[in-house]
C-alpha cells in the first residue's frame, strides 16, 4: 500500500504559507503522495466561514516546484471545467512535474449549484464526465481531434501535450457499484471515500470480478479516510465528530452505518498503524489521510504520522518500502 496526505488548501486555517512550508517535510517524512480537493463554490460544511479554497491545480503546480518525488493527486476534480481547458492545465502540470507523478482523480460532483453556476447541465453528470474523459484522452494522444458529442464539439483541435502524459493516470472518484463499472470501462483506478470497511471490501471484490470479466488487470484502489493522530486516544478523538462522520457516510450510501471503521483512523500512532493495516487487508492500494479536523495543529500531526506511523507500517510490510507510485 502507498500513503498520501490531503493538503490544507481549504478552510479558515489554510494559510498558503503553512501549506507551502509543509511540502518539503511531507516528502522528507516519506509520504508517497500529496492530494487536493476541488469545488467551484465554497462548500458550507468545510471548516471556517471565510470561503478560502485555493484552486487545486494551482496548489499542485506549487507542489511540483517544491518536491521531486511524491505523486500529485486530485481527490477529485468536479466536471465543471471544459475538457480542452482541463487537458491543457494538466499538460502544463505534467511539464512541471512529469506525467508519471500525476494521478488525476475525476468525479461527477455532488453539488447541483456548482454545475448551474458553471453553465452546465445539473443532471446526467456521469455522461458529461465520460465525454470529458474521452476528449481529454484524445487530446493527449492524437495530433488533432475532431469530436462530435452531446455536450462538446471539436473541429481539428490540437493540443501540444507533454509527452510524459502517457504515464499519467485517470482515476474515478465514486462509492457506488456504478462507480466500479465506470472505472472498469474508462479509468485507470478507483478512488473511494466515506465507506465503512465492509463496503470497501465489497467494492474491491466487485472491481476485481468486473475487471477479470473484461480481461483486464484490476486497477488500483485508493481510499480517502479521515484521520486524527494524537499522543493519546483522548487527544485524537477530541478533535473529530465521530457521530457526524458516521451520519455523513450513511447519507452518502443511503444505508445504515453504525461504526467508524473504515471511515476514520484516530488515536495513538499504534492505533493508526492498526487502522491503516486493516485498510490494506481490505484491498486498498493507496490511502489518503484527510486530516482536515486537525488543520489547527497540522504541522504537529504531520510530524507524528511521518515519524511514528509510516516507519512502523513499512517495517510491518504494510507500506511499500520504496516511494512514489511504483505499486500503482
Amino acid at each position: 500500500m502507498r500513503c498520501g496526505v490531503l493538503l490544507p488548501h481549504f478552510g479558515s486555517r489554510s494559510y498558503p504559507a503553512r501549506m507551502l512550508d509543509s511540502l518539503e517535510p511531507i516528502e522528507g517524512f516519506g509520504f508517497d503522495s500529496i492530494w487536493v480537493r476541488d469545488h467551484f463554490l465554497y462548500p458550507p460544511e468545510l471548516p471556517g466561514d471565510d470561503g478560502t479554497f485555493v484552486d487545486p491545480i494551482v496548489v499542485l503546480a506549487a507542489a511540483a516546484a517544491s518536491t521531486r518525488r511524491v505523486v500529485l493527486g486530485t481527490a477529485v476534480l468536479a466536471p465543471h471545467r471544459h475538457p480542452v481547458h482541463l487537458a491543457t492545465l494538466l499538460s502544463s502540470l505534467a511539464s512541471l512535474a512529469g506525467g508519471e507523478r500525476l494521478i488525476v482523480g475525476l468525479g461527477t460532483g455532488s453539488r447541483t449549484s456548482e454545475m448551474v453556476a458553471a453553465g452546465l447541465p445539473a443532471t446526467r453528470r456521469g455522461r458529461l464526465l465520460e465525454e470529458q474523459v474521452d476528449v481529454i484522452r484524445a487530446l493527449w494522444t492524437s495530433r488533432t481531434v475532431d469530436h462530435r458529442g452531446p455536450h462538446y464539439r471539436l473541429d481539428q483541435v490540437r493540443l501540444s501535450a507533454d509527452e510524459s502524459l502517457a504515464h499519467a493516470q485517470l482515476w474515478y472518484g465514486g462509492i457506488t457499484t456504478r462507480a466500479v463499472e465506470r472505472t472498469v470501462a474508462r479509468f485507470d483506478g478507483l478512488l473511494l471515500s466515506r465507506l465503512p470497511i465492509e463496503v470497501t471490501e465489497q467494492r474491491v471484490a466487485l472491481l476485481r470480478r468486473r475487471s477479470a470479466a473484461q480481461g483486464r488487470a484490476a486497477p488500483p484502489v485508493g481510499l480517502v479516510v479521515q484521520a486524527s493522530p494524537g499522543h493519546t486516544r483522548q487527544e485524537a478523538l477530541r478533535a473529530v465528530d465521530v457521530p457526524r462522520i458516521i451520519d455523513q457516510s450513511a447519507r452518502y450510501l443511503n444505508a445504515e452505518v453504525t461504526s467508524p471503521a473504515g471511515l476514520l483512523v484516530a488515536g495513538t500512532p499504534a492505533d493508526l498503524v492498526a487502522g491503516l493495516s486493516e485498510l490494506a487487508r481490505a484491498g486498498v492500494d493507496h490511502v489518503v489521510l484527510d486530516m482536515r479536523a486537525r488543520f489547527a495543529d497540522w504541522e504537529d500531526c504531520l510530524q507524528l504520522v511521518g515519524e511514528a506511523v509510516l516507519p512502523e507500517l513499512r517495517r510491518a510490510g504494510v507500506l511499500a518500502p520504496g516511494t512514489g507510485r511504483e505499486s500503482c
